[in-house]
């Protein structure tokens, strides 16, 4: 937690005993702020975990549509996974595509 200083009002952890921008003593904190926690609804932890799997599954997403669109062989027998890893290390030594992926996690967390 932070406060701030009663002599130029900047914040500083509450720990500190002497304000690191001023040099002013810091004032004791209240033991009823520090103890004081606010109940997370669990609204609000089942909204969190749904943005983590929303995410997760956009991610899977994308990159199973990159490899679909990146990539015609079709997966026979083992020779799938060193076609998938040779499509990924092209992927990753094209700046387009992470610029691509970046304006996409940007769009993506703008709406959530």
């Amino acid at each position: 937690m932070v406060h701030a200083c009663p002599n130029c009002r900047w914040y500083t952890d509450i720990d500190d005993a002497i304000c690191p921008h001023c040099g002013q003593p810091m004032p004791e904190p209240d033991p009823a702020l520090l103890e004081a926690e606010e109940p997370v609804s669990p609204f609000w932890r089942i909204w969190e975990y749904a943005q983590l799997g929303l995410g997760g599954v956009f991610l899977i997403g994308l990159l199973v549509w990159g490899y679909r669109q990146y990539n015609s062989e079709v997966m026979t027998g083992l020779g799938w996974v060193e076609t998938a890893v040779s499509t990924l290390t092209t992927w990753l030594s094209n700046a387009p595509f992470f610029s691509n992926i970046l304006l996409l996690s940007l769009l993506f967390w703008f709406l959530l």
